[in-house]
């Protein structure tokens, strides 16, 4: 029988407490048992995205992505979703920077068949030659919808900026050209470098019992091998000179963003202090940049702040849309609440308010078996699943001192990235 350890029970909450162990082979399983829930939640996590993918392979994590449920020895393509919904649920997969996720949410006591799904995909898709250039087709129009949407593009050419030369400029989606050179065969070398045990996470969510998941687990995924832990190839990620980027479409609105390279989860107590910079600055409506460009002056049509953390860096991200002609005095805007961001203490009051909002957004979204089996595998992906239980507490700890040392530190102008889709390639 699995032995389990309890993590979080020093703070319940959704998320905890939940329990931890490992089967045979190697391969972490996570659950937290919700008694009270008529659904439960099974995923498959990887710790493997655009960051770890060969050179010449870009994409190929989000190809694999797509392939997933589309034939096994077992199953024929589609059926692994008519399957899913047969039961009732439904299924999802994401790829992101550095993880990959498949999961599959059902009525409580159909969890064990939705994870016999899961796991076949794992252990025998096909990769069918046809099923290949039918998925190749989807991803590309799907890159041609990002090029055509002003904000997809933005992020897009954001991310190439931000991470210029490293493994986290690579663009999620891949190239028409990566695409192309991806086959059967790539797929099989891949599934088999990166999907092994010591990369695998199983979370079950919901009303589930631990001892049957820990059991089921064994029996339908202790067929996956092992192999060494996955890691990106090192590289250095230092703040940038200034760069800015403007790209000219066919767009009524100028869109914007403006970020640096953050230290990530690299430096928790520093990206725990950025966390909260970046609500004060643009998370609800009392904070900085909303109140003043939107509250008052009324100059965008939307206005958001936020951090993204990776294992060895990170990113905090101001994002506005505005009338052309208001773009100029945007910028001032945010670039002077940047600037005093560094320079001067936060009331105990704002801090407590913007701490208040960015703790709400979080257990609003961690409510559900699926929130919880989408938080509990992402911070064991990134980093540990504790995280995800000391969130809240390490939020309570951030000082107005640790929030403006960490604005000089890393916020500084002259670092700033700067991405700009507007209706014409002219500065404003």
């Amino acid at each position: 029988m699995a032995q389990f350890e309890i993590i979080g029970s020093d703070h319940p909450s959704s998320l905890a407490p939940f329990h931890r162990t490992t089967i045979g082979n190697g391969m972490t399983l996570l659950v937290r048992e919700m008694p009270h829930s008529a659904v439960a939640n099974v995923a498959i996590w990887c710790r493997t995205g655009a960051a770890h993918e060969p050179a010449g392979l870009s994409g190929i994590s989000h190809f694999l992505e797509h392939m997933y449920f589309k034939g096994t020895t077992r199953y024929g393509p589609g059926d692994m979703d008519r399957v899913i919904k047969g039961l009732g649920g439904y299924n999802n997969a994401a790829t992101s920077i550095e993880y990959t996720s498949y999961f599959a949410s059902v009525p409580a006591d159909n969890y064990p068949l939705a994870l016999e799904v899961l796991a076949d995909a794992l252990l025998h898709s096909r990769f069918d030659p046809a099923e290949i250039e039918r998925e190749r087709a989807v991803i590309r129009e799907e890159i041609e919808r990002k090029e055509d949407n002003p904000q997809g593009k933005l992020f897009v050419e954001f991310q190439s900026a931000l991470g210029d030369s490293t493994p986290y400029g690579r663009p999620i989606l891949g190239t028409p050209e990566s695409l192309a050179r991806i086959d059967q065969e790539a797929f099989h070398e891949y599934l088999g470098a990166r999907y092994t045990a010591p990369n695998l996470c199983l979370v079950a969510t919901g009303r589930v019992a631990r001892a049957e998941v820990a059991a089921r687990a064994a029996e339908v995924l202790g067929a996956v091998p092992g192999g060494a832990v996955n890691a990106v190839a090192p590289f250095v990620w230092a703040p940038l000179p200034r760069t800015e980027r403007r790209i000219a479409k066919d767009v009524r609105h100028t869109y914007l963003m403006l970020g640096f390279r953050t230290p990530g989860l690299a430096d928790l107590p520093e990206s725990y202090a950025l966390e909260m910079a970046a609500a004060i600055l643009g998370r609800g409506r009392s904070s900085r940049l909303v109140q003043r460009l939107r509250e008052e002056l009324g100059i965008v049509t939307a206005l958001s702040a936020w951090t993204w953390d990776l294992i060895a860096g990170g990113m905090l991200v101001v994002n506005a849309g505005c009338e052309p002609d208001r773009e100029a005095q945007v910028r001032r805007e945010v670039e002077g609440a940047l600037t005093r961001l560094g320079r001067e203490l936060v009331s105990q009051e704002e801090l407590d308010r913007a701490r208040t909002v960015s703790i709400a957004d979080f257990r609003f979204a961690t409510e559900t078996p699926g929130d919880v089996s989408a938080t509990l595998g992402q911070f064991h992906v990134a980093r540990s699943a504790e995280d995800a239980v000391l969130y809240v507490p390490r939020l309570g700890q951030v000082t107005a001192e640790a929030v403006r040392d960490a604005a000089r530190r890393w916020l500084a102008l002259e670092n700033a990235v700067v991405t700009v889709v507007a209706p014409d390639g002219r500065a404003v």
